[in-house]
């Protein structure tokens, strides 16, 4: 996470509707046309191959290719998807979201709960505090572990499973957090490392 560049988004954001709406639209383009060339450079296709298997001239995909653009549609990118064999989703987010997802910052997504379809807006999210929080501490831990922490602080939900382990998160509380294992005998994960903003720390026992 960079922590300097998150605070220049956020700045920039705030500037006003304009400025968001600007950098959303920016982020998009160039974000797909970045996307659709690399994936097309992996496969080893050139433009006029990948333009063939999806029923497509050449021209077109140098378009969808060129962060200019900006008019690729939901009909061409389930095409082209469908072609490079990847998943498409396409949903709208807060900007919470788009501020985490471009500063590289590691965000716990719970999937799909009636939350993530009635999003706040920009002004609910400044009214919430939201982008001055402070971040979120990251633990990985086994399936067979369930946690308590002993200082008092709040308790570590587990929210998210990611290759094999298990995500639990909580905000920072200014103290030495230590979650322990209860239940199931496994090696045990221990976390006392003070959180920096430079980025997610954890320690393993």
């Amino acid at each position: 996470m960079n922590l300097n560049s998150k605070k220049a988004l956020i700045a920039r954001l705030r500037r006003g509707k304009a400025a968001r709406r600007q950098f959303i639209e920016s982020h998009l383009n160039k974000g797909i046309a970045y996307q659709i060339r690399a994936m097309r450079v992996a496969a080893k296709w050139s433009q006029e191959q990948l333009a063939t298997a999806a029923g497509m001239n050449q021209n077109a995909i140098s378009r969808l290719e060129s962060p200019e653009y900006g008019k690729a549609t939901i009909t061409t990118l389930k095409r082209l998807a469908a072609e490079f064999d990847v998943g498409l989703i396409v949903r709208f987010v807060p900007f919470s979201a788009v501020v985490d997802w471009v500063s590289g910052t590691p965000r716990v997504d719970c999937g799909l709960t009636s939350d993530a379809l009635a999003i706040p807006d920009f002004a609910a999210e400044e009214e919430a505090g939201v982008f001055d929080q402070a971040p979120v501490r990251i633990f990985l831990l086994t399936h067979s572990q369930r946690f308590a922490v002993q200082d008092g602080g709040p308790s570590v939900q587990t929210v998210q499973t990611v290759s094999g382990m298990t995500a639990g998160a909580m905000r920072t509380t200014g103290q030495h957090s230590r979650p322990v294992p209860i239940g199931k005998k496994g090696p045990q994960v221990q976390t006392d490392t003070t959180f920096r903003h430079a980025g997610v720390q954890t320690g393993a026992r």
